[in-house]
């Protein structure tokens, strides 16, 4: 490995490595700051739109969702491409907050399952504590969560499972967005990946 092969561009110099099109998106979002500006009601009303019979969010997880939009529009600075990123991936946990409290619903016998004691693995950034996720999640002992099933954990019913499939294709528009992603965290729908 050479020293250049160390180096990655979108992390050393992130401005420059972005392609065309999204520094002139961001350009866009820098002359509307308010365009997609985050905001915890309309994200709480996308996610009831795709599904209204699963009713509204805990009160705690709607508190929860307006610190962070408050945090966000206030600390963030997030540019377009980072607004548009954060309403995708919060209207999706929205969706799975609310799918999962109806489902509750239906079938409380679910709480009663029990589970094998859980294993944290916890560390800062850059510690190795992905690598020892990886590691733990090759001893047959330990059950891990691909990532598939955190990203969207109901399963369909009455129609095959296509989950999987969904999140390496939204792994692959990541990897067309952030080409060297991987350098730093490789993903892959049926990897175990962190909690987020």
């Amino acid at each position: 490995m050479t020293s250049s092969d160390k180096s990655v561009s979108q992390f050393s110099n992130a401005k420059s490595s972005r392609p065309f099109w999204m520094r002139a998106v961001n350009t866009v979002g820098r002359l509307s700051p308010n365009f997609m500006r985050p905001s915890a009601a309309q994200w709480w009303k996308s996610a009831q739109k795709s599904k209204p019979e699963a009713g509204d969010p805990e009160h705690a997880t709607s508190e929860a969702l307006s610190a962070l939009t408050q945090s966000i529009n206030t600390d963030a600075k997030l540019n377009l491409i980072g607004r548009i990123s954060a309403a995708d991936d919060t209207v999706r946990m929205a969706k799975n907050h609310l799918r999962i409290n109806q489902l509750l619903r239906e079938r409380p016998e679910i709480l009663n399952t029990e589970l094998p004691e859980p294993v944290f693995i916890i560390g800062l950034p850059r510690t190795g504590s992905t690598v020892l996720h990886l590691l733990m999640s090759q001893d047959p002992v330990h059950r891990t969560i691909p990532y598939w099933e955190s990203f969207d954990p109901i399963p369909p019913v009455n129609k095959l499972d296509r989950r999987p499939q969904k999140v390496e294709k939204m792994l692959d528009q990541l990897a067309s967005l952030a080409p060297d992603y991987h350098a730093i965290h490789p993903m892959e729908a049926n990897m175990p990946e962190e909690c987020v």
